[in-house]
């Protein structure tokens, strides 16, 4: 490109006394392009600059110990490399094993991406209040794409009155984070707990509280088992064990998710359910193939709190859609069970449970007298607690 002096310039620009327009109208074209090719490169190299940012910032997980060191940064982003042979972890911390990550005094609010790989093995055998791999997952975490097989894992804290622990295999307690596209297999035993997430939602105590996480196309085959604990005092009518073969109590969202294996209770006052034991948010297109076996023989307290067993869920105070539980489901004696849903009712306050387009072709099975019983709900409590789309729900009085 030439340049020439303003003088002459002025020269061309101005002819006769008027201005050139057509001149001034190339030189402003021009000046466009140049200015929004300037402002491509400018904008490429950006974009540049915050891939390598991005890339600094992230962790590679290589080993069963860097997945321990997640604990050092909570807010940490990171990322698998590779499987991970976790079995190691049952000799650790004499005999507790893998430590969990975050807790809900400090929640894990970072990222992992496990990247489709699969941890094996992992042990945990411990009396925190929040146990998994995951202890807690607060606001702003983001754990996708892993595998977890294999599992052993216990969570010993035993307190019905007052509900603040959970046990998952991945997450004991989803405060307000994500889980997407994850999968576990193995055995989890607690007493609020779930194949894949002990607790969703968003605060603490769990039961009430604010809505809080979301579980988005994962999958638990587990054997999930109840440790559970009598509740003496009948003046505080608080359930003893919440038992889901996804979740245990759910207050977040539940979307494409599924559930595989069985799910067992012996504790009086139980909610138990094939995908979630207790259900207070929404769960949508989802599913259940696990057993469900409550063999709780005491009589209910007070004589009016039943164990409330279902195929999907086993108490409903939320939205159920598009959803169906296809697991056997049997208990004993005086209990509220269903195909579907074992109790879907009205809480004080205005939230009742709702269920829509969903179905059950698991069989319905009681032992005992005074049971309440149906192919898809065993009771639909509260005027408000609806089934609006469904077909037929059979309730008997066995």
């Amino acid at each position: 490109m030439r340049l020439v002096s303003s003088v002459v310039q002025m020269e061309i620009l101005v002819k006769n006394g008027r201005w050139n327009r057509t001149f001034v109208g190339n030189i402003l074209i021009l000046a466009t392009s140049l200015s929004l090719v300037a402002n491509a490169f400018a904008q490429k190299k950006s974009a540049r600059e915050r891939q390598a940012i991005k890339s600094q910032a992230t962790v590679v997980i290589q080993t069963i110990q860097d997945l321990q060191n997640i604990s050092n940064n909570l807010a940490g982003n990171y990322l698998l490399a590779n499987n991970i042979d976790a079995s190691a972890t049952a000799t650790w911390n004499s005999g507790v094993g893998f430590l969990p990550i975050g807790s809900d005094a400090t929640p894990f609010t970072g990222t992992l991406n496990g990247n489709g790989y699969t941890i094996s093995g992992l042990f945990i055998y411990s009396g925190a209040s929040e146990v998994g791999l995951f202890g807690t997952a607060g606001a702003g975490a983001v754990i996708e794409n892993i595998n977890l097989t294999g599992v052993n894992i216990t969570g010993t804290q035993v307190n019905p009155n007052e509900g603040d622990f959970g046990t998952g295999a991945l997450v004991g307690h989803l405060l307000n984070g994500q889980v997407i596209n994850c999968t576990v297999s193995g055995m989890v035993t607690g007493n609020y707990v779930g194949g894949l997430v002990g607790v969703s939602n968003g605060s603490t105590p769990y039961i009430g509280g604010a809505p809080g996480g979301s579980i988005t196309n994962s999958s638990a085959n587990v054997t999930v088992v109840s440790t559970g604990s009598e509740n003496t005092n009948t003046a505080v009518m608080e359930t003893t064990s919440i038992v889901g073969g996804l979740v245990g109590f759910n207050y977040g969202t539940i979307t494409g998710s599924t559930a595989a294996g069985s799910v067992a209770n012996s504790w009086s006052y139980a909610q138990e359910g094939g995908l979630v034991g207790y259900n207070f948010g929404t769960i949508s297109n989802s599913q259940a193939s696990a057993s469900v076996a409550d063999s709780d023989t005491s009589p209910p307290v007070d004589g009016d709190i039943f164990d409330q067993v279902g195929g999907l869920a086993g108490l409903n105070w939320g939205t159920i859609s598009g959803s169906h539980a296809t697991g056997a489901v049997s208990a004993q004696v005086q209990e509220q069970i269903g195909g579907l849903v074992g109790s879907n009712a009205c809480v004080s306050g205005g939230l009742c449970g709702e269920v829509l387009d969903s179905f059950a072709t698991g069989s319905v099975n009681t032992a005992g007298n005074g049971a309440w019983a149906g192919g898809l709900v065993g009771v639909k409590r509260g005027n408000r607690a609806t089934i609006p789309r469904n077909g037929c729900s059979h309730q008997l009085r066995l």
